[in-house]
């Protein structure tokens, strides 16, 4: 399994009509050629943006998905007319699901909802580390899983190879305080996941996001 986080960047008029338009015509024809895995929406930062994940078998399997839905007229003549002037930037990172992560389809498939927030995390590696971290990770990433709810954990295959992105649900902004805090009191993520994993990153970023009404995970 293979995942697609895409991420596009709007004028702030352009988002609820973008939303609007692609929930009641592009769902219904991309659902048949792409898994949606979860669909969110950011509002802070320089500009509106939506962030959405997208499961496939393998590179191939979406290489096969996305040339026949440019095969459909449904796509590419009533669709995309009408959205892309809406879309102001777009970026698309391929990623390859770690051995720590969950099964995301899998639980967008269980349609989970009472999630009002999510956090997206990416951590730069150093280079020549990217083994050893996700080996450290396979060892002592249990103490994560015990206090957040896990969306899923990937290497960039495609893009900054040398990043790991992550992404954690909450019910709402007190939860995840109150998990956070959990997760920073206990001796097993301080003393195996910091002092194993830590070393490994020289980076990190997090944004944060509310699903959209058709999002399978919310």
């Amino acid at each position: 399994m293979i995942y697609e986080l895409r991420t596009y960047d709007f004028a702030p008029a352009d988002l609820a009509p973008y939303l609007k338009l692609f929930e009641a015509e592009g769902l219904p024809v991309i659902s048949g050629y792409a898994d949606l895995t979860g669909y969110w929406i950011a509002d802070t930062g320089a500009m509106p943006r939506t962030v959405h994940l997208w499961a496939y078998e393998s590179l191939e399997h979406r290489a096969q998905q996305r040339r026949a839905l440019y095969d459909d007229a449904r796509w590419v003549k009533d669709f995309l007319p009408r959205a892309l002037p809406l879309i102001r930037r777009q970026h698309s990172q391929l990623l390859n699901p770690l051995s720590i992560s969950v099964d995301s389809k899998a639980l967008a498939e269980k349609k989970t909802a009472g999630h009002a927030l999510f956090e997206l995390r990416r951590y730069g590696v150093k280079f020549g580390q990217m083994t050893a971290v996700q080996q450290a990770l396979h060892a002592s990433g249990a103490s994560l899983l015990k206090h957040l709810n896990m969306v899923g954990y990937w290497q960039a295959i495609t893009g900054n190879l040398s990043e790991l992105t992550h992404l954690w649900m909450y019910r709402d902004a007190p939860a995840r305080e109150l998990q956070q805090a959990a997760l920073a009191a206990d001796a097993g993520f301080r003393n195996e996941f910091l002092a194993d994993v830590a070393p490994h990153f020289d980076s990190m970023s997090t944004e944060f996001f509310r699903p959209a009404d058709f999002s399978p995970l919310r």
